[in-house]
């Protein structure tokens, strides 16, 4: 049985994958520019796609709210051996999206369903030093940047540094105080 998931914020919705979303996923997974500039490029075959993604819960469209028009995705995943630590990772597809706040937005709603309701203490992830708006994202969610990883990934030709980012439910409690008391 698949349970769709759906969360909703003032500009995205987020939404469990299903079927039909895999032939678009497919085309950004091979379409160079909704990876944006910042990740490793590989073509990939049908076959290979559905492969590498047997399992899609903890991966969640990202939709216009207005619209419904799909823009991008998140993601979570863990792994057996770190059960109480969880990655991160978001890209909006749709180039005439980015730097409207969606992925901010998205990556709150993600987070937010996280601490509440699963039994972890980290959130983490990693971006490249040059991409300055998912610094943003992370940073405006309370994300610290903890370290960077020096040559970490191959993309576009060369080797690129990347900051190491993380969240902790003791400073997510702190900052979601922080947004409580803003509004």
């Amino acid at each position: 049985m698949i349970v769709l998931l759906f969360f909703q914020g003032e500009k995205v919705r987020l939404r469990s994958v299903d079927e039909s979303d895999l032939k678009e996923l497919f085309e950004w997974d091979n379409d160079p520019e909704a990876r944006g500039d910042y990740s490793a490029y590989r073509p990939i075959s049908w076959q290979d796609f559905e492969s590498k993604n047997k399992n899609w819960a903890g991966v969640f469209l990202i939709e216009e709210l207005q619209s419904r028009k799909k823009i991008g995705t998140i993601l979570y995943f863990s792994d057996d051996h770190h059960p109480y630590r969880i990655w991160l990772a978001y890209t909006i597809a749709k180039k005439e999206y980015r730097g409207k706040g969606y992925a901010t937005e998205a990556a709150r709603l993600l987070i937010d369903f996280l601490f509440k309701s699963k039994n972890i203490e980290k959130i983490e992830t990693t971006v490249d030093v040059e991409n300055v708006a998912s610094q943003k994202v992370l940073e405006n969610n309370g994300f610290q940047r903890e370290g960077t990883l020096r040559h970490s990934y191959f993309v576009n030709g060369k080797f690129n540094d990347h900051y190491f980012y993380g969240l902790i439910r003791k400073d997510w409690d702190v900052f979601q105080a922080g947004r409580r008391g803003t509004k």
